[in-house]
């Protein structure tokens, strides 16, 4: 089983908002720096587009929980 690590998982983090100001490109030469593990600019946007679509995801499912509890409710 795969184990997250916690010190790549923090440095995503920081890449995340580094995208705010740099291209992916840069982004993702700054991260392989920082944690000695390769990753590329196609690699990373993949990566930040996957956990956009779970956020989406689970959002919209709590919302509907959230409407069919208020109808059970009345």
């Amino acid at each position: 089983m795969l184990e997250p690590i916690q010190d790549e998982l923090e440095a995503l983090e920081v890449a995340k908002r580094h995208l705010l100001q740099y291209s992916y490109r840069e982004v993702a030469q700054w991260l392989s720096k920082q944690t000695g593990r390769s990753i590329s600019h196609m690699g990373l946007k993949k990566r930040i587009d996957i956990e956009r679509k779970r956020k989406k995801t689970i959002i919209i499912c709590l919302l509907y929980t959230s409407d069919a509890a208020d109808e059970e409710d009345s």
